[in-house]
């Protein structure tokens, strides 16, 4: 377990960031996972780290003040926050947010009302460091650790401990840190990303077409969109990951022509809270209906949220042989549940999918379809039962994927 630990403190910083000499580092995570964060700080400062800043925060925190804050204070952020997020964007610090919560059923506990206040006065803060993160124009790394309580709603049959142990040994598969050099590992598999992003771009595709239960939907590209996926590139030229693991290869589709209907294939946490069976219905781009077998209220939260909360950002396409969807697992955490389903992201798009889109205002971003939203939520909408196939500028049609898996020109 502590070579594991090694390994993936070193992942994450030599690869998943590739931390240089000289540069800040901020590291979000809970307070349970100090000893992970004690091996971090020290690959960091050997790395060369100018500063590191562990933000290191408890549940608790969050719990009390919805509670018991009176009502009126709910939306008061202190004003240093900002100030904050500029300095790190403005300064280009690394950063690391680990995924593990302590208490993972917290936000479905507390007052909706009450946590709406405080997430939609927080999200002007949050923007900041958003728009520089999906602008690239700074490393950034989202990745998770096991806690007891997350751990067992992977493995719900054992008892916390034992559940901790076998979620550490599910994701050292999937991350290899099992294997002799991890960091080849993903370096290789980033490089087969890149091929089908390649490919991609030569066939030219101006919409997508999912076909499968519950799914007749039609995803229009932009129609000079660039294709992303495994390691990523500031705009200075420092290569990064944005996401271990990730299996991923995405584009930002033109947010004004997605139509049709897509059925949701895995449980989707929003806002914190679990839904399930959730389905969408579009015109002219927009969310028209939608419903849930469970929880839609967190629907209505969600697009109560922002207006713009109703468009796409993203379709991504993730094979259904990757190594999360053969574990057979719902892991509960986007990070990993969206790696082992082609997804569809309602909100906020990425520039870097658009040639000169990381240097646009927000208003020229929409100008060029590209949208704009205080939030980006993943729902996986793939399955081994889903065809995708590509409509090129051309009018020719392409297969991509069949029965979930790459297929034709994406098939390596």
């Amino acid at each position: 377990m502590n070579d594991r630990r090694q390994k993936y403190a070193h992942l994450l910083l030599d690869t998943g960031l590739n931390l240089q000499p000289g540069q800040n580092l901020l590291i979000n995570a809970e307070a349970y996972h100090w000893p992970f964060l004690e091996l971090l700080l020290r690959r960091a400062y050997e790395l060369g780290a100018a500063n590191v800043v562990v933000n290191a925060r408890h549940p608790a925190e969050t719990a009390a003040r919805i509670r018991y804050s009176r009502a009126e204070y709910l939306d008061r952020i202190p004003g240093w926050e900002e100030t904050r997020q500029r300095v790190i964007c403005d300064e280009a610090w690394a950063s690391l947010s680990l995924f593990g919560p302590t208490e993972p059923h917290l936000r479905a506990e507390l007052d909706p009302e009450r946590m709406a206040i405080v997430r939609r006065a927080w999200q002007p803060i949050q923007r900041i460091h958003q728009a520089a993160s999906r602008a690239n124009r700074a490393v950034w790394c989202a990745a998770a650790l096991p806690t007891p309580k997350w751990a067992q709603q992977v493995f719900p049959e054992v008892d916390a401990d034992a559940a901790e142990a076998r979620l550490w040994d599910e994701m050292a598969a999937i991350l290899h840190l099992d294997d002799p050099d991890p960091s080849a590992v993903w370096r290789e598999k980033a490089r087969r990303i890149a091929l089908r992003e390649e490919r991609l771009a030569e066939i030219g595709v101006e919409k997508l077409l999912f076909r499968g239960p519950g799914t007749e939907l039609e995803i229009h590209c932009l129609e000079e969109a660039i294709w992303c996926g495994g390691s990523s590139a500031t705009v200075g030229g420092q290569r990064f990951f944005p996401n271990l693991p990730t299996e991923e290869v995405f584009t930002t589709p033109d947010y004004r022509h997605t139509r049709g209907r897509v059925a949701v294939t895995r449980p989707v946490e929003v806002l914190g809270v679990p839904v399930k069976d959730a389905w969408f219905r579009f015109e002219d781009g927009k969310v028209v209906e939608y419903g849930a077998s469970e929880r839609r209220d967190q629907l209505d939260a969600f697009f109560d949220l922002c207006p713009r909360a109703a468009f796409a950002g993203e379709i991504a396409l993730v094979d259904a042989d990757s190594p999360i969807a053969r574990s057979g697992r719902v892991f509960s955490c986007i990070l990993y549940d969206e790696n082992a389903s082609s997804h569809l992201a309602l909100g906020s798009g990425y520039p870097i999918a658009l040639p000169g889109g990381s240097a646009m205002s927000e208003e020229e971003l929409l100008a060029h379809g590209v949208n704009v939203s205080q939030v980006h939520v993943d729902f996986m909408i793939g399955s081994e039962a889903t065809e995708v196939v590509a409509v090129t500028h051309g009018g020719e049609q392409v297969p991509l994927m069949q029965a979930g898996r790459f297929s034709g020109v994406l098939a390596l």
